[in-house]
């Protein structure tokens, strides 16, 4: 069998309609602070979850409490948020449906998990209307599992058939789409917006890691929806088939992955394609702005594998870093055409790229990127050594910010900028270096008072160097500062100016004293830059 033969087997077999109106049967029980109207409907429901148990717990309420109440007698606007100090897991025994409009609200994803227990799926989202509005935010979301046959075994953690949803600042790992025993496997290890009639997903700030998809889509499925990335590390996700991190089929319309990493994922099964991302169709538009894409591995296009199928149009590439990843057959970090233009790849082989703004690619350097990271952000990152050929050769398309949420773009003066059209000194991928621009705003009490632009550590050291012998090889400075230093930042940084013994008798004796001094910050991993200043002290 044909590889389009077999992704059209299983287009065909990975869809079966959702039964309408799915809700579960629970008790009553939950507290709502809403007025209600004639007929049981609410015009607002502010619901506050203050128990961790699944099932009924007299004088509390539950997530599944609040859910059913807004599933029963549905008001026009639903919030759910959970009681100062609630902390620990919610243990789930069967899935929770959503089929109203309703924003969930986690008071952050280190401090509330809701579990499948690895055999159930997290929550379930159909309503009667589609496009209805759901958002998750500060939850983890772990060990759901879908298992069964049609729809019921894609999306671990969240299935989505017709809603808008937007999940945000939320972690999402070890979830598992799996089908049963005789049927193909499942879709959206953590995430599935399948066969989505009218709808779409919206993922911020987040990260998807650690998931599995017995068939495709690793940590995300994305079938026809229309989809969103923003701020974003999709790491360490396996699928069998196609798109061991992210699979986008034919989205109804444009779809953009921004300011994001791809890393580590994988493909389980030889002969497949995607490692980092799966894309099949493309008749919509899919843009990746920003991106990092490294590390990920498949036979077929490690990076990212587009099946160019009649109808299709090229996959955008914008200021992204495509490189390091790896394909067993062919395509190592792209399979497939794209468009490109400010980007790092640095293995074209078996890609069709053109660059859209001649010049302004970097074709086959190393990025020379970290290991992912905490360096700074909500979600992990992968840092460009202070050498990358990435630092300052890009262009924003509009971005203010990197992952982390750091201003973009940050031009360093002392590293040339791309020679292309539109080059505004941004980074190329995910990670913007921190601007090592800083002012000296004055001396005060023998401190120097700095204006820093982000953290990092200032070294104070004496500017002045005179030879006190005519003789060339002996050559000793006379200063008047010692050696200092200080971290901090961003904002106003104090550091103490250290005199040496000649120097502070002099100022004791005179009551003034002028110095040189040379002042460094270094952002935190970031250049550092040195001026020299002009000192007054007075006694």
């Amino acid at each position: 069998m044909t590889r389009r033969q077999r992704r059209l087997q299983e287009k065909r077999q990975r869809h079966g309609r959702p039964a309408k109106g799915r809700q579960l049967a629970v008790g009553a029980g939950a507290t709502v602070g809403a007025t209600l109207l004639m007929g049981g409907v609410a015009n607002a429901a502010n619901i506050t979850v203050d128990s961790l148990a699944d099932a009924p717990d007299p004088g509390h309420t539950t997530l599944r409490d609040a859910l059913h109440t807004i599933n029963t007698s549905p008001p026009a606007d639903s919030h759910i948020t959970f009681a100062s100090g609630l902390s620990g897991t919610i243990n789930l025994n069967s899935e929770l449906a959503i089929n109203y409009p309703v924003s969930i609200q986690g008071p952050g994803a280190g401090q509330l998990a809701i579990s499948g227990q690895d055999s159930s799926r997290t929550f379930y989202l159909e309503g009667l209307t589609n496009g209805f509005d759901v958002s998750i935010s500060g939850l983890t979301l772990s060990h759901g599992k879908a298992i069964g046959t049609g729809n019921d075994r894609n999306g671990g953690a969240i299935f989505n058939y017709n809603a808008d949803l937007v999940v945000s600042s939320s972690v999402l790992t070890l979830n598992t789409a799996a089908g049963t025993s005789g049927t193909s496997g499942g879709f959206g290890g953590a995430i599935c917006s399948c066969d989505v009639p009218g709808g779409s997903l919206t993922i911020l700030n987040s990260t998807l890691s650690g998931n599995t998809a017995t068939s495709s889509g690793g940590a995300v499925y994305s079938d026809y929806a229309p989809l969103s990335i923003d701020g974003v590390t999709i790491s360490g996700n396996k699928a069998r088939s196609g798109g061991g991190g992210l699979s986008i089929y034919n989205p109804n319309g444009p779809s953009a992955v921004k300011n994001s990493t791809i890393a580590g994922n994988a493909l389980t099964e030889s002969d497949r394609e995607g490692g980092g991302v799966y894309s099949y169709m493309n008749a919509s538009g899919i843009r990746f702005e920003g991106v990092t894409i490294s590390g990920n591995s498949a036979d077929h296009g490690g990076g990212i594998y587009f099946s160019n199928e009649p109808g299709s149009i090229p996959i955008v590439l914008h200021n992204s870093i495509v490189a390091n990843n790896s394909a067993g057959v062919d395509g190592p970090d792209l399979f497939g055409p794209f468009d490109s233009a400010f980007s790092l790849i640095k293995s074209t082989a078996n890609a069709a790229v053109t660059d859209s703004v001649p010049g302004s690619d970097i074709i086959g350097q190393d990025p020379q990127l970290g290991a992912l990271a905490a360096n700074g952000g909500p979600t992990q990152t992968m840092k460009p050594a202070l050498t990358s050929p990435a630092i300052d050769k890009g262009a924003a398309f509009g971005l203010t910010t990197d992952q982390r949420g750091s201003t973009r773009p940050i031009d360093i003066p002392t590293i040339p900028n791309s020679g292309a059209p539109g080059a505004d000194g941004s980074d190329i991928g995910a990670y913007e270096l921190p601007s090592n621009v800083f002012k000296i705003k004055k001396v005060k009490e023998r401190k120097v008072v700095l204006v820093l632009p982000s953290a990092g550590e200032v070294q104070v050291t004496d500017a002045k160097s005179k030879k006190r012998s005519a003789d060339a090889t002996v050559s000793k400075s006379k200063k008047s500062l010692k050696r200092s230093q200080k971290s901090g930042g961003p904002g106003k940084l104090k550091v103490k100016l250290i005199l040496t013994k000649a120097a502070a008798k002099k100022l004791r004796q005179v009551g003034k004293l002028k110095l040189k001094a040379a002042i460094t910050f270094s952002p935190t991993g970031g250049w550092p830059a040195t001026k020299k200043a002009k000192l007054k002290l007075k006694q």
